[in-house]
């Protein structure tokens, strides 16, 4: 982060244009908005609106190893298991949240921490 303040608020690099999903939602439009977005995290929210969880490429490329693993070359796209299994049962549920307030400084910390 050369160059960088550390002590701008979160507000300052965030992205606020999100590309979310719902817990209902089925891998399959997880697959799809990855594809068509170009992108490697999805948050997960409710009706109301709430984050309750997120979803990653990594999650996805995952399962999909799980899945050829019991289904020999069979790819998981297309199948019963890609359309039927929701984001609710395989999103990440334990989250770290901050708000847009807090500093960038905060944020690293707390990736430094975790990984």
């Amino acid at each position: 982060m050369h160059g960088m303040d550390l002590n701008l608020p979160l507000s300052a690099i965030m992205t606020t244009d999100l590309i979310i999903l719902r817990p209902g939602d089925s891998l399959k439009a997880a697959s799809d908005a990855f594809r068509k977005n170009n992108i490697h995290h999805l948050p997960v929210v409710d009706l109301d609106g709430f984050l309750v969880g997120i979803f990653s490429k990594s999650d996805y490329l995952r399962l999909g190893n799980v899945w050829t693993s019991f289904q020999k070359n069979q790819d998981m796209e297309g199948s019963h298991f890609h359309a039927n299994v929701t984001i609710g049962e395989v999103m990440t549920r334990e989250l770290v949240k901050l708000s847009p307030t807090d500093s960038i400084s905060m944020a690293v910390g707390i990736f430094r921490h975790k990984t």
